[in-house]
């Protein structure tokens, strides 16, 4: 019987036998300068496919292993195409802070995987939005075809829905899908606004006025229509009027606490202007259900004496539960009163606070928003 080298290191860790451990590093090195050497060559000659020659494939796959750098592993990966990425790519995909870097991950993997899969993977994601943002930034057949399925899918949530529909919103093709949802009243509720804003601000006026028909944005103080959001984000606005509009029309301190000033209902806005784009603050005023933020889903709440509640679950133990009321009353539920209680896909937040004030003065409100950040 032969005894294979690891057995027998394994027993000298046991029972103390010396090994020379020096050795072994430097074969390990010996091994990985070889290998870098070998990448280094192949990375001149763009001839040579790696799939081809299982021998040269082992030692990037050894290789790819030691590098750390994103921008360098993406440099490797888009070269080699070599399946063997995939894992450090979705990896780079779902955790790297660069958006570039993101959308050149995404699409090596439309690159070598088929549609099937990369929609198994999407789903089986905890937060796949920003995955499926870089698709629609990627935008070939392939990723149009996978948002269009994201679109129709009853297991993908509704951020992950209107991730989506912006990315077919950046293709006339799409566009013309999301159109068609709209006519034949297939759309998804949680993406009319979403899809509104795409349609009626369309460069193609076909699709605009067909749009007109079924959609529009939501109104402003005196039913004025409001402006589409790609608009808006160009806009510059008054920081002083937006503190008022916070404090009093807009009723914002009513909910939110910004330096510790305010009513903590949502969440606390000190540090908002570091964690959201100019126009994904429009997008969480005046679509504030669209993702609500962890740790702040409505909860709807019937008691067995008839009465219902709503609100912020702010603790639960074996016997109650706690919540936070949009007046920022905490009311405090034993659990054996309890008829039903259900988490709600719609925010505390009223969907419809821009007709507390005028166009100009939401302009006001996101320039003062976008001044609160993080010192």
């Amino acid at each position: 019987m032969t005894v294979k080298p690891t057995f027998i290191f394994l027993l000298s860790i046991l029972y103390f036998v010396p090994v020379n451990v020096g050795s072994l590093l430097a074969q390990d090195e010996k091994q990985a300068a070889a290998d870098k050497r070998k990448v280094s060559v192949l990375m001149r000659l763009k001839s040579i496919n790696v799939n081809e020659k299982p021998a040269l494939k082992e030692s990037v796959v050894r290789f790819l292993q030691t590098v750390s750098n994103e921008s360098e592993y993406l440099t490797y990966a888009k070269r080699f195409q070599i399946t063997e990425t995939n894992e450090g790519l979705w990896k780079i995909a779902n955790e790297t802070t660069d958006d570039n870097n993101r959308a050149k991950a995404t699409g090596l993997l439309v690159a070598q995987n088929d549609s099937e899969s990369l929609t198994k993977q999407l789903l089986q994601q905890k937060e796949p939005v920003k995955l499926i943002d870089a698709m629609g930034l990627v935008a070939n057949q392939k990723t149009i075809g996978i948002l269009k399925s994201m679109m129709t899918s009853t297991e993908v949530s509704s951020p992950a829905k209107n991730a989506a529909a912006k990315g077919l919103g950046r293709q006339k093709v799409g566009q013309q899908f999301l159109l068609e949802l709209v006519a034949s009243k297939k759309l998804p509720e949680a993406c009319e606004f979403t899809v509104a804003n795409i349609l009626l601000s369309s460069a193609d006026n076909s699709i605009k006025t067909s749009a007109s028909k079924f959609m529009k944005l939501p109104a402003t103080a005196g039913s004025q229509p409001l402006a589409p959001i790609t608009e808006l984000v160009g806009r510059k606005g008054n920081i002083q009027n937006g503190m008022v509009v916070f404090a009093k029309q807009g009723t914002c301190a009513n909910c939110h606490k910004v330096s510790g000033q305010g009513k903590e209902v949502g969440p606390d806005l000190t540090e908002i202007g570091s964690k959201l784009s100019r126009q994904a603050m429009y997008e969480s005023i005046l679509n504030p259900s669209l993702a609500v933020s962890h740790n702040y889903e409505t909860y709807l709440i019937e008691t067995i004496d008839g009465l219902s509640f709503s609100g912020v679950m702010t603790s639960e133990t074996d016997d109650k539960i706690t919540i936070r009321t949009a007046e920022a009353v905490t009311k405090e539920i034993i659990k054996e009163d309890i008829e039903g209680m259900k988490k709600s896909k719609k925010s505390l937040m009223p969907n419809d606070l821009q007709k507390n004030f005028s166009e100009s003065d939401l302009v006001d409100l996101v320039e003062y928003l976008m001044t609160l950040k993080k010192k």
